[in-house]
């Protein structure tokens, strides 16, 4: 007699327990797989929160809100980040922006509060920040410093100077060719 009384007291507690959480679970699934993610920049994530893995919920319980929170943790390095998703338009539908300040293996779950099936997915891969280097503004103005004058290096300038010295030479040349056959054809007149 006293197992059977236990034994109805297992069943009427287990039949109690499954009514209070009737409609208390859910199920999260990603709109993409994750990419490349890299410390440091921002990634997007959207998802669904499905009751009963079948319903989209925006609100259960009386109008309670879903207020789904995405936990990420750094097993290496111990760092923990929470982010509230936001719902979107669309019912059951969320998104959530998250930065990882570092790189490295990060554990990561939705928690779909009030409800109870926190989804564990795949560890991510966090890549390491991406640097970017400025490139140096090249001036298209010339300036004057040591060794160059007027905003040219001398030795341009003198190269200038010494072209400049050959084209008159030979104008001179060409000149006195000009003159000599003058002198010459009005000596023979």
């Amino acid at each position: 007699m006293r197992k059977s009384g236990l034994l109805i007291g297992v069943v009427l507690l287990l039949a109690l327990a499954s009514t209070a959480l009737a409609g208390g679970w859910a199920v999260i699934t990603l709109d993409d797989m994750p990419g490349e993610i890299h410390a440091g920049e921002p990634w997007n994530v959207g998802f669904r929160v499905l009751q009963h893995g079948v319903t989209p919920a925006h609100v259960v319980f009386d109008g309670q809100p879903v207020e789904p929170m995405l936990i990420a943790t750094n097993k290496a390095t111990g760092e923990k980040i929470e982010v509230a998703a936001k719902p979107s338009k669309e019912a059951g539908h969320f998104t959530v922006e998250v930065t990882f300040p570092s790189d490295g293996t990060w554990e990561w779950t939705i928690d779909p509060a009030p409800l109870l099936g926190e989804t564990v997915f795949e560890p991510l891969n966090i890549l390491p920040a991406v640097v970017t280097v400025e490139q140096p503004v090249v001036s298209t103005m010339p300036v004057s410093s040591p060794g160059v004058a007027g905003g040219f290096p001398v030795a341009q300038a003198l190269r200038w100077g010494a072209l400049a010295l050959v084209l008159a030479a030979a104008a001179l040349m060409v000149l006195q060719g000009r003159r000599s056959k003058q002198q010459a054809t009005e000596i023979k007149s």
